[in-house]
């Protein structure tokens, strides 16, 4: 009976479904009597004088060469993975070798070992990929794609929720404004891996689409949150924050999300409980504009000069809290390339 070849054989993905391949490759060459080219080494007929064999020592000669062929085809046609096929010559696989008991036992062999040591190293890298370490949101989608598959191939699983929180961890640095929202979102049962996505997606798109706004982080880096930092360090978040067109009525000023219009004229720094320029004497050492705010202070103390206010009947419009200067804008919260670290006017 002749052997259809890979009928009812499944592919050879890899570890995960080695037993079950094995399986079918078994039992569909034992049905064509076939099995024992993979348990033993079967050896061609010898004809009794080598230099005269009989037509039907020719015949055995020829049905060995023929059987054995289509073990091989049978195994070879049920491993077309390519990362399978990869890891077999890395083992030292000749795809020329006719022998398929020579495969059969090199993929018992290699395959379930590889696996099982690459195992921890899959969990450790889905379990904290991070955003920061990749130039683009496309890449480290392709990368989160990537190894998802792997972690179900090697049948690991968690609850759809833990997946999801992988996936937010890794985004906390990058999207501090957008994990917060998520998070909230999926605290209230809102949010699915399908949801979460989609809208990574649509990021990736906008990045590709608009460079300016990707995001620029490097490998391993996260921003600190600490509230008793020094003012050196807040002038360098300061370079991190979204330029925006300050709201209040007469000033056309760019200014970081979240700064306040001061009755002066210039910006406060929400970090700050009050206005350095306005009250110089409670602004730290370290501030570059400290001189000059006091020397700009005392001339108007003396009147020989006036402060520019602009509206100063309007002192801290709420329109201009950091709050709504926050979330008025539309633009995704994103890095802003070149921007700058001390602009004018704030501090």
């Amino acid at each position: 009976m002749a052997l259809e070849v890979g009928m009812n054989i499944e592919q050879l993905l890899g570890e995960s479904n080695i037993d079950s391949w094995d399986n079918a490759l078994r039992n569909t060459l034992d049905v064509y009597g076939l099995l024992n080219y993979l348990d033993e080494d079967v050896q061609p007929p010898t004809p009794k004088d080598p230099d005269a064999p009989t037509a039907a020592e020719k015949k055995a000669a020829e049905g060995w060469r023929v059987e054995r062929a289509r073990v091989l085809l049978a195994i070879t046609n049920s491993m077309k993975s390519r990362n399978v096929q990869i890891l077999l010559q890395n083992s030292g696989w000749n795809p020329a070798d006719r022998d398929p008991k020579r495969l059969y036992d090199l993929i018992k062999r290699v395959v379930p070992k590889v696996s099982q040591e690459s195992i921890g190293m899959v969990i450790k890298e889905y379990t904290s990929l991070n955003r920061a370490s990749f130039d683009s949101m496309a890449s480290f989608l392709n990368r989160h794609f990537f190894l998802r598959k792997r972690w179900n191939d090697l049948k690991l699983t968690v609850s759809p929720q833990v997946e999801i929180w992988f996936l937010l961890n890794g985004l906390e640095s990058s999207y501090p404004l957008h994990h917060r929202l998520w998070v909230n979102d999926l605290t209230n049962g809102h949010l699915t891996m399908s949801d979460l996505l989609d809208k990574l997606n649509t990021i990736a798109t906008t990045e590709a689409t608009t460079p300016a706004l990707s995001v620029q982080v490097k490998a391993g880096t996260k921003e600190k949150e600490d509230t008793k930092s020094s003012n050196n360090k807040k002038d360098k978040k300061k370079g991190r924050r979204e330029m925006i067109d300050c709201t209040h009525p007469g000033c056309k000023r760019q200014i970081p999300t979240g700064f306040v219009h001061a009755a002066c004229g210039h910006h406060r720094n929400p970090d700050n409980d009050v206005c350095w320029w306005c009250e110089p004497d409670k602004a730290p050492a370290t501030w570059q504009n400290k001189e000059k705010a006091i020397k700009a202070l005392q001339k108007t103390s003396t009147g020989t000069t006036a402060l520019v206010v602009h509206n100063s009947s309007n002192l801290n419009n709420p329109a201009t809290t950091g709050s709504n200067l926050l979330f008025a804008n539309s633009i995704p919260e994103f890095s802003m390339l070149g921007a700058i670290l001390n602009p004018a006017g704030f501090h």
